[in-house]
């Protein structure tokens, strides 16, 4: 029977926010960054005044009784077992209380999920880290909100080592997540430019091909910046020295780290291949997703019409939500925060708003 329950994600969180609202740090309300006070009750607001103060209040109690819930379950947790319930090899993911207090932290991180700033960013990340080491099977959905948040943060490489190990397990057998022989997400060894043949044709549905589609694109819209300013630091005189002109080309790059630590990306040769690799793979997955899931994109362009329909869970099982609904809650932010990823799929689906 259909059921509204509980899910990491909420197709509602987006229906009041700005459209592009760039991540920033400073005054959650205004981004000024100086001077800043710091709200002591939620722990994660900063603001630039007595006005703005006001008008994070309401963030602020959600968020400052979802973190006493925890607290108190996480009290409970402790006093419910005989040694300490977070370190590795002492953690029942199974057991009531761990599965309690797993759900309020989830809580907490939709609640932060609320204030669109660099550091609620970082914090949401934190929490979800720590949800899926304690609980790796994930029953919640966590691990579908970790690679978005990376990427907004410009954590491009451990995105993608991220993204790859999940589906190297994923192709292993769901009842192997526990297993501390499974492949970690390795960061030293992600290529980010490498086939995304792996990522296509799994039953995991788009939770992984969404985040790895806009990682490419983002990785391709640097390069592609990279590449027109090679042809104005050219022209303004002699480049110089090779660091001179790998500097110039690092300035350029805004975004992503990814590029920085590859290799010969001072080569024009090696840039304009990689370009064209990753158009394709950009492709790829975009047709992946509109093949399997035709209306994401659209909502993506519009999602107050899309957050129309009905929102619902199923039980059986485990609970879970539509997931064109979610993984657009879990993606909407990162997907408006990369400059030109819009105007890509506004040119795919030859729609303008």
């Amino acid at each position: 029977m259909a059921r509204r329950g509980f899910s990491i994600f909420d197709p509602c969180r987006i229906s009041n926010r700005e459209p592009c609202a760039k991540i920033q740090s400073g005054c959650g309300i205004c981004g000024k960054d100086e001077p800043l006070l710091g709200c002591s009750r939620c722990r994660v607001m900063v603001y630039c005044g007595r006005e703005h103060q006001v008008e994070h209040k309401s963030t602020c109690k959600a968020i400052e009784r979802a973190r006493a819930s925890l607290e108190e379950q996480e009290q409970i947790l402790r006093d419910s077992s005989s040694s300490d319930p977070f370190i590795h090899g002492s953690i029942n993911e199974f057991g009531p209380e761990m599965r309690s207090y797993i759900l309020h932290r989830c809580v907490l991180v939709g609640m932060i999920s609320g204030i669109n700033t660099r550091e609620a960013v970082e914090k949401q990340l934190e929490h979800s880290m720590e949800i899926l080491r304690l609980c790796p099977k994930d029953n919640l959905g966590a691990r579908k909100t970790v690679a978005p948040m990376m990427i907004r943060l410009n954590q491009d490489r451990e995105c993608y080592a991220f993204l790859k190990s999940w589906v190297l397990v994923s192709n292993r057998s769901y009842d192997n997540w526990s297993n501390p022989g499974l492949p970690r997400f390795n960061v030293e060894s992600a290529d980010i430019f490498e086939s995304v043949d792996m990522f296509l044709g799994l039953n995991i549905g788009i939770s992984l091909t969404v985040p790895l589609c806009l990682l490419k694109l983002k990785t391709f819209l640097d390069l592609s910046l990279v590449e027109a300013q090679k042809g104005s630091a050219r022209s303004t005189g002699p480049v110089g020295t090779s660091r001179e002109y790998f500097n110039s080309l690092r300035n350029a790059v805004t975004r992503s780290q990814a590029l920085l630590s590859t290799p010969n990306f001072t080569n024009p040769t090696t840039r304009i291949s990689t370009l064209s690799r990753l158009q394709f793979q950009v492709d790829v997955l975009f047709n992946e997703v509109n093949r399997t899931h035709p209306d994401f994109w659209p909502a993506l362009l519009n999602p107050q019409g899309f957050l129309d329909r009905p929102f619902v869970v199923t039980s059986g099982g485990e609970d879970f939500v539509d997931e064109t609904q979610g993984i657009l809650s879990a993606s909407y932010d990162a997907w408006h925060d990369t400059i030109g990823a819009i105007t890509f799929v506004e040119g795919k689906l030859g729609h303008r708003r």
